[in-house]
């Protein structure tokens, strides 16, 4: 996932990509479900603090911490 973040990349794509690795691993998102929650990954940009649901924002030229 580290080579995917960068800038125009929407946070959708990010989440679909988790999503689509996890199942070919046999695993199961944990987040997906979980209390509603409607994805695979939290993605938190800038003013989210916790619990960044993916969407079609595109992440601009910045720092990025993982």
């Amino acid at each position: 996932m580290k080579d995917l973040i960068k800038p125009g990349v929407t946070t959708e794509e990010l989440d679909q990509f988790a999503e689509e690795l996890i199942l070919k691993s046999g695993a199961t998102p944990a987040f997906k479900g979980y209390r509603g929650y409607p994805k695979s990954v939290c993605v938190e940009i800038n003013e989210c603090v916790v619990h960044g649901i993916p969407d079609s924002r595109r992440l601009k030229e910045g720092v990025f911490r993982f």
